[in-house]
């Protein structure tokens, strides 16, 4: 059973964050259960998570120091107590391995400290404010007072989850660049690895690595002993309560991948910072089958601050996580127990997924186009973010549902087979065994649209019999007269369905093999000769690949050229008839088709949180004719056609969000 399936709750979940490190909890307690709870109720929220340990502990306990303020007081006890009865669910936070005042880790745990080769402490960070915070060692007297702690919260308190911002190994705003030089490394190295724990004068000089090999060898025991930490706090939380378990992804970015990716596989979910992390992170989400919470909030220093603006930021995001298939969190939440006249927007969006539970639970996302991605969270290269964020807006402007797949997926040939069209940007590398199931997913009936350096691996084309090329060595004398000092100069892309110029950068020199088409050539700007093939398609199998040879998500997302999205629906009409959703707008639209049985629900969602009207016209793939078609998020009743296998909607208006319900009878 998936996470999804055990805590559908979870999954469908309308959060309110009040975090230890933030107001009314920070820096000075302001805190009033009874407000809190008033609070969640008028956002039409029905779930709370509540910090525990922030930069001191929050509930009274005998293994983390008190805030100084607590007294006797018990927060989580308070607001435990005020939800009794009240349908409200409490997430409990914990932090594991963060940043912790300075004077604390001095003065009342000094058995906690993450020592360096002098014996002192790390410098000391900015963490909202206050005095500097610096890591605890993770593996020492720590780790036993942690999950104490845990232990003591999960026996003790009825919660109904629990999150972790952890566990992390040396919180200083995630460097690596510093191992613990405690007694118990020490040892805990020694004892695991057979070797001396080296010195961090032996691993790094300042910021840049100087022992790669050491330096791999402590990464991977890193890792090994975080998962340890993560499995016995599972172990902790399930025993007796059968808890969720979410966890912050960063946690694991820093890590080797065989690490994170064990970590993501063991947590129920993770949450997401705002922006393309969540995209990239809701890929991964979907591959697990994990719940997604995403920030609908970037990180402020004025956490008190609710405007009309700010709130309609907040709702924008939570309206995008859910076309996205995640489950948006309201940061900062606290500020709402300050002043909540402008809350309207954050009510309005819980009250779309409160009225509409019942029919949006247990929905799945269809699948059409699947934008292959790295398998981690984070630590992705400039070029490969830019290749997500314009591959995504390429299809969104070409109205067609897009997914991610994570790279760890290509290996998996049931995954694939439920993408009939797979997008390969040239940014991100595959081996061998990912190059075999691409190549069997084509053979057997699967369209590939690959670009730029496409499965570029130890630098050998894996793919290139898929794409119908082969590479040739470039034309030095040219090549040189045409280098620009970012990129090429005067080059472009000459689509034979369309003269007009397009711009093209970073290409291949190859050419295309006599079974496959050429459909666009690389020139240079006086046109005297054509350079290199610059589209080709080719059939293989079953199935179609289409090599385009430049890196057009990246262009795309630079430029928004729009004949490049022309170029993408021709490639498209192939597979036309697999279509699930396809939408026609005059502006770019994020666009998702959620269904069950006999249900069916368009999402379409403004890429910006700027306000408009949109004219939107969809046909939506069926077998039957709808019995009901309305909008979720007005309740009015939409008109529609049913034509040839298609449910036909047409000129519908809406403001930034809809949510389209078809009802269909069942079968």
């Amino acid at each position: 059973m998936t996470s999804r399936e055990q805590y559908p709750w979870l999954q469908q979940s309308r959060t309110l964050l009040v975090d230890a490190y933030w107001p009314p909890l920070n820096p000075k307690l302001e805190f009033d259960a009874d407000k809190l709870i008033k609070t969640v109720q008028d956002a039409n929220a029905n779930t709370i998570r509540f910090g525990t340990i922030g930069k001191y502990a929050l509930i009274q306990n005998e293994f983390v120091p008190l805030h100084p303020e607590l007294g006797e007081r018990d927060l989580l006890r308070e607001t435990l107590d005020a939800a009794c009865d009240k349908d409200i669910k409490i997430i409990a936070y914990v932090a594991v391995g963060h940043g912790l005042p300075r004077s604390l880790m001095l003065n009342q745990r000094p058995q906690w400290k993450f020592l360096l080769d002098d014996g002192s402490v790390p410098p000391g960070v900015r963490h909202f404010g206050g005095e500097l915070t610096v890591p605890p060692c993770p593996f020492g007297q720590y780790y036993d007072d942690i999950l104490n702690f845990i232990t003591y919260l999960v026996d003790n308190y009825a919660i109904d989850g629990l999150y972790l911002d952890g566990p992390y190994y040396n919180w200083n705003m995630m460097s690596r660049r510093q191992v613990c030089q405690c007694e118990k490394c020490q040892q805990l190295f020694s004892d695991e690895t057979g070797l001396r724990l080296p010195a961090n004068s032996e691993l790094f000089d300042n910021d840049e690595i100087i022992n790669h090999e050491l330096v791999a060898t402590m990464d991977n025991w890193i890792g090994a002993r975080l998962y340890q930490l993560f499995d016995k706090i599972i172990h902790i939380a399930k025993y007796a309560k059968n808890l969720p378990v979410m966890f912050n992804a960063f946690a694991a970015a820093a890590r080797p991948p065989q690490w994170e990716q064990k970590m993501l596989k063991l947590a129920d979910g993770f949450l997401l910072e705002a922006e393309l992390g969540g995209l990239r992170g809701l890929g991964v989400g979907d591959y697990y089958q994990k719940i997604i919470w995403r920030y609908t909030h970037p990180h402020t220093a004025w956490p008190r601050i609710s405007t009309p603006n700010i709130e309609r930021q907040n709702q924008h995001s939570g309206y995008e996580t859910l076309t996205w298939g995640g489950v948006p969190i309201i940061s900062y939440g606290g500020r709402l127990c300050f002043d909540n006249c402008c809350q309207t927007p954050v009510a309005e969006l819980f009250g779309f997924m409160k009225n509409n539970q019942s029919l949006l639970e247990a929905t799945a996302t269809s699948k059409f186009i699947g934008i292959v991605s790295e398998q981690r969270i984070n630590a992705l290269s400039k070029h490969a973010k830019a290749a997500l964020a314009g591959s995504y807006k390429l299809f969104q402007s070409a109205g067609v549902q897009t997914g991610i797949v994570t790279n760890g997926a290509l290996v998996d040939l049931q995954v694939l087979q439920q993408y009939p069209i797979i997008f390969f940007p040239g940014d991100v590398i595959i081996g061998t065994e990912q190059a075999a199931c691409l190549r069997e997913y084509v053979r057997t009936g699967g369209t590939m649209i690959a670009t730029g350096n496409a499965s570029l691996c130890d630098n050998k084309f894996l793919l290139k019999d898929l794409f119908g090329v082969t590479v040739i060595e470039p034309d030095e004398h040219l090549t040189e007269n045409l280098q620009f000092w970012s990129g090429l100069w005067d080059i472009y892309l000459q689509w034979h369905k369309n003269p007009t110029l397009l711009p093209v950068t970073d290409f291949k020199w190859i050419r295309n093999t006599a079974d496959s088409e050429c459909l666009a050539e690389i020139i240079p700007g006086t046109k005297a000769q054509s350079l290199t093939p610059a589209i080709i398609r080719h059939p293989f199998g079953a199935g179609t690949c289409f090599y385009i040879n430049f890196p057009i998500e990246r262009l795309y997302n630079e430029l928004e050229v729009p004949e490049f999205v022309n170029i993408i629906e021709t490639m498209l009409d192939t597979n036309s008839e697999q279509c699930p959703v396809k939408i026609a707008c005059s502006h770019r639209l994020y666009l998702s088709l959620k269904e069950k049985a006999s249900v069916k629900v368009i999402y379409l969602c403004n890429p910006s949180a700027v306000g408009r009207t949109f004219t939107v016209s969809a046909e939506l793939k069926s077998e039957l004719r709808a019995q009901r078609v309305y909008s979720l998020t007005t309740g009015n009743e939409l008109a529609c056609r049913y034509d040839k296998g298609l449910i036909i909607i047409e000129n519908h208006s809406f403001e930034n969000f809809e949510a389209i319900a078809v009802i269909l009878p069942d079968k």
